[in-house]
């Protein structure tokens, strides 16, 4: 349950980042920045997903009916 919560949660959170706030420009060394953290950031959403267990479906909905 608490993994289901994670990678709910996690995906909102990067659209968050992703968007700038309106009313503050950033500048040439931030939107660097902003470009090489949000790459480091996809790259490790990347990893943890490729490293969480494929949950069977029959299995879950067993496990739920019980």
């Amino acid at each position: 349950m608490c993994l289901l919560a994670a990678m709910a949660i996690g995906p909102s959170n990067v659209s968050a980042a992703k968007k700038a706030e309106p009313g503050i420009p950033l500048t040439e060394a931030g939107e660097k920045l902003l470009a090489q953290y949000s790459y480091m950031l996809a790259v490790l959403q990347a990893e943890i997903v490729k490293s969480v267990p494929r949950i069977d479906a029959e299995k879950s909905a067993a496990f739920l009916k019980a």
